[in-house]
C-alpha cells in the first residue's frame, strides 16, 4: 500500500509514525519530478547543452526516510509535459523567443527548440543520470519509474492518439 509525501509532511513526526505504520511504499510529491531536481541556473552556468544539472537535494529528505524506515519508493514520472520547457530550448533559456517577421509585418514570437538528436540525447542523460543517482545513493529503495506520462490522447473521436505537448 503506497501514500503520496512532501519533505515538509515528513517532518511532522506523527505523520512519519502514520506512514511507517501503513504503508510500505512512497512516492515524492514533487521533490523527484523534473521540475524540482532539474537545476536551471546550475545547467545554465555548466555551458553544456548535452544535458541538464540534476540538484536532490529536496528529494534526499524522502529518500533517507523511507531508506531507514525499510519502505521502497516508486520513482516519479522521468519526462511528462510538467518537464521544464528550458530544458527543450536550443540553449537551455526560459526566454529563448525569436521574433519572425512575416511578409505582411506580423511579428510571431516563437520559442527555438533545440533539435531531435539533441533533445532525445538530453532525456537519455536525465533519464540515465536520475535512476543512477537513487540507485548509487539509495541502492534498491527505487521499486519503478514511470518513463513517459500523459502521452495518449485521452479525447473521444481524437484526429490524433498521442497527447500533443507544448514541448
Amino acid at each position: 500500500m503506497g501514500v503520496t509525501v512532501s519533505k515538509e509532511e515528513l517532518e511532522d513526526e506523527k505523520r512519519q509514525a502514520l506512514v511507517k505504520e501503513q504503508f510500505n511504499v512512497v512516492s515524492c510529491r514533487s521533490e523527484l519530478s523534473p521540475a524540482n531536481i532539474m537545476d536551471y541556473e546550475a545547467t545554465k552556468a555548466s555551458k553544456d547543452l548535452s544535458k541538464a544539472v540534476l540538484d536532490f537535494s529536496g528529494a534526499d529528505a524522502i529518500l533517507s526516510f523511507a531508506q531507514k524506515n525499510g519502505l521502497a519508493v516508486r520513482g516519479p514520472v522521468l519526462i511528462s509535459h510538467g518537464t521544464p520547457s528550458w530544458f527543450f530550448t536550443k540553449n537551455f533559456s526560459e526566454d529563448e523567443v525569436t521574433i519572425v517577421t512575416d511578409d505582411a509585418g506580423t511579428e510571431t514570437e516563437t520559442v527555438e527548440y533545440a533539435s531531435e538528436e539533441v533533445i532525445l540525447t538530453r532525456m537519455e542523460n536525465y533519464i540515465k543520470e536520475a535512476i543512477t543517482y537513487c540507485n548509487t545513493n539509495y541502492p534498491d529503495l527505487v521499486v519503478s519509474w514511470d518513463v513517459l506520462s500523459d502521452a495518449i490522447n485521452a479525447q473521444e473521436n481524437a484526429e490524433k492518439q498521442y497527447r500533443v505537448s507544448s514541448h
